[in-house]
C-alpha cells in the first residue's frame, strides 16, 4: 500500500514539474518573439543612424571650405562623438587574432552584399533557398 502511495506521489510531483516546465517554455517563447522584434527594430534604427552620420560627414566636408573655422571644428567634435555609436570592426589588434573576420553586427545592406558575394559559387536553387532562410 505504501508503494502505491509513493508512486502516486511521484506521479503528482512529475506532473507539477511538467506543468511548470511548460509554463517556463511558453514564457521563453513569448520573450524570444519580443526580443526578435526589438532586435529588428534596433537594426533598422541603426541603419538609419549610420546613414545619417555618413550624410552629416559628407555635408561637413563640403561646408568646411566655406564656413568659419570655429563652427566647423565644433561640428567635427560633434561628428567624433556621434561616430562613437557606430559599430566598428575591432581594429588591428583584433585582426591579429581573428584575421580579416568582421566581428561587428552587419547592417541589412551589408548582410545582403556579403550573402551575394559568398553565394556566387553556389547553384541558383541553393542560393534562393539560402536567401529565403537568411532574411527570416
Amino acid at each position: 500500500m505504501a508503494m502505491v502511495d509513493n508512486n502516486i506521489q511521484d506521479q503528482s510531483v512529475q506532473n507539477a514539474m511538467m506543468t511548470e516546465t511548460e509554463k517556463m517554455r511558453d514564457e521563453l517563447m513569448i520573450s524570444a518573439d519580443e526580443l526578435q522584434r526589438k532586435l529588428i527594430e534596433i537594426s533598422d534604427y541603426s541603419d538609419k543612424y549610420e546613414a545619417g552620420v555618413a550624410k552629416f560627414r559628407k555635408n561637413l566636408k563640403e561646408v568646411s571650405t566655406t564656413e568659419s573655422e570655429e563652427s566647423v571644428e565644433s561640428m567635427k567634435t560633434d561628428l567624433n562623438t556621434l561616430s562613437k555609436l557606430l559599430p566598428i570592426t575591432g581594429g588591428p589588434f583584433v585582426e591579429l587574432f581573428l584575421g580579416k573576420m568582421n566581428v561587428r553586427f552587419a547592417m541589412k545592406k551589408e548582410r545582403s552584399q556579403q550573402f551575394n558575394t559568398n553565394s556566387v559559387s553556389l547553384s541558383p536553387d541553393v542560393c534562393r533557398e539560402l536567401n529565403e532562410g537568411f532574411y527570416q
